[in-house]
């Protein structure tokens, strides 16, 4: 009944077009962050997964605008009780559709985004105590789309995972562009061989 009611307002479908906008180009940086300085498969991994997540999201955010509204537009005007119930049932077989499948895009999120954050820690684009705070922003989504928030009791809005995925994003961004211009190291953290070092010869 609440997203009939909105369905005839002029920002209700632009705003979620636009949303649609930003998590596809949120999946497109996940994907390019796998590829940022040394390639390691858990970059290569937690890009993926964290792009995968972000493009389910991105497929799903439309319904509330368009399907789930326009049935709810129709029970609204519906006058007999037996066409209120189909439409009530219709657009309550989309909800659960769309809840279960943002339930997978939310793990996958979350997921790769806590993943990246260790990744980007390992191969020293963020500090250990900044991959830790990205990390925890990252884990929001999945943690709120699971109940984990309401399991202990911490109130929540649907707006602090959307918040908290911008920070991660944004925050990351501006990290990363600040620290384009300085080198990269020659080798992977756990391995303290140069490999500017000249190869042995064979005898």
């Amino acid at each position: 009944m609440k997203w009939g009611q909105l369905a005839v307002h002029p920002f209700w479908l632009p705003i979620h077009q636009i949303a649609m906008v930003g998590f596809a180009l949120a999946g497109a940086a996940a994907a390019a962050l796998s590829f940022l300085g040394r390639r390691s498969p858990l970059g290569l991994f937690a890009g993926g997964m964290l792009a995968a997540g972000l493009s389910i999201q991105c497929m799903l955010v439309l319904i509330h605008a368009t399907a789930v509204s326009r049935l709810g537009e129709a029970f609204n005007a519906a006058t007999a009780e037996s066409e209120r119930q189909t439409f009530r049932v219709l657009a309550e077989a989309i909800v659960r559709y769309d809840v279960a499948a943002s339930g997978v895009a939310a793990a996958l999120l979350s997921a790769g985004a806590v993943l990246m954050a260790w990744h980007l820690s390992r191969v020293e684009s963020l500090s250990p105590l900044a991959a830790l705070f990205f990390a925890g922003l990252g884990a929001v989504w999945g943690l709120q789309a699971h109940g984990a928030f309401r399991l202990l009791h911490i109130p929540t809005t649907e707006w602090i995972p959307y918040t908290c995925l911008a920070l991660w994003l944004g925050g990351l961004g501006l990290i990363l562009l600040a620290r384009r211009g300085e080198p990269v190291a020659k080798t992977v953290r756990d391995d303290h061989r140069s490999y500017e070092e000249p190869l042995p010869q064979k005898p």
